[in-house]
């Protein structure tokens, strides 16, 4: 879940943006992509979601955010108060698996969204959007961002109500408290030249283009993936186990109380 979850926010650098800027009709298409502007917009969407970014945000959500959400579900409290450093237990079991999952569909996600800016935006407009996004000040808005996304309650909807799949409400609402805390964290200079670009024809295309992506990205991102349920739930029921005592493979019929299922 946690990999979905930062999969659906892959968008979330454009957005202190696409905050100061003012959204202009869908621009007409720019004709069929060709390998110079997929090689375009392949090169942007890693400017925007770089490994070491990725690995932070899972960083944050799996030490941080976490915790938090397991902890205020009742069960797992009980759980907890019965079986002291369980929670523990079990999210030092999921890490693993998410790290390796979620950085072995990074380049996934990059042609994904790379295809999506090169047939919405012409060669200019990626090679402004690069510029801007490679120069200091963009640099530091990526920063920014990475640094004042904050799952916490998005996470905490999902495991109190067992929904695990990400949505285009939550999702908003969480890059939007990031986007102004990002926003509101850039220096006077970073602010003004962010502004600067947003309100050019190709920051403004950017934005539209970023929103457009937003239905693209929860369809990937939400999709089933028993493969990835199955090696989760491998990796934690084992740790489990031990650290319980408790017998807990679904397969097994037993009258002990087994953990809430885990996203």
């Amino acid at each position: 879940m946690a990999a979905r979850l930062l999969l659906a926010t892959a968008l979330i650098t454009l957005t202190p943006v696409a905050a100061q800027a003012q959204v202009p009709p869908r621009p007409a298409a720019p004709g069929p992509v060709t390998p110079e502007r997929l090689a375009l917009g392949v090169q942007l969407t890693k400017l925007l979601n770089p490994t070491d970014a990725i690995e932070a945000m899972l960083d944050r959500i799996v030490h941080e955010s976490m915790p938090k959400a397991f902890i205020a579900d009742p069960s797992v409290q009980a759980l907890e108060k019965e079986y002291p450093g369980v929670v523990k237990v079990m999210i030092d079991a999921m890490y693993p698996v998410l790290k390796r999952r979620l950085m072995g569909s990074v380049p996934e996600m990059w042609d994904l969204l790379g295809n999506h800016y090169a047939s919405r935006l012409d060669t200019a407009d990626l090679r402004a959007a690069i510029a801007f996004y490679s120069s200091p000040t963009g640099e530091r808005i990526v920063a920014a961002m990475v640094a004042g996304v904050s799952f916490d309650s998005m996470l905490q909807d999902m495991v109190q109500t067992g929904e695990f799949d990400v949505g285009a409400g939550a999702m908003n609402g969480t890059l939007r408290d990031g986007a102004r805390k990002a926003y509101s964290g850039l220096s006077a200079e970073d602010r003004a030249n962010a502004n600067r670009f947003a309100a050019t024809p190709a920051g403004q295309r950017i934005v539209a283009a970023n929103l457009s992506a937003q239905p693209l990205v929860l369809q990937w991102a939400n999709r089933p993936d028993p493969a990835f349920d199955a090696e989760l739930e491998a990796a934690m029921l084992p740790a489990l186990e031990k650290h319980t005592g408790l017998s807990l493979d679904p397969a097994t019929d037993t009258s002990h109380s087994k953990p809430k299922k885990t996203p």
